[in-house]
């Protein structure tokens, strides 16, 4: 765990997100498991409702 936050305190570590609404995670959750993400995924939380 120690390494992956020494890679990400690394000046040319980019961390980038996918912004979904929430009737998007079961389709975000599909794409995980075919290992089809690039990004981390964020739930836009004002889409709940």
């Amino acid at each position: 765990m120690f390494v992956v936050l020494e890679d990400l305190a690394a000046p040319e570590a980019e961390v980038l997100d996918e912004v979904i609404a929430a009737g998007q995670v079961n389709e975000a959750y599909e794409r995980v498991l075919a290992s089809d993400v690039r990004y981390r995924f964020v739930i836009d939380v004002s889409t709940l409702g």
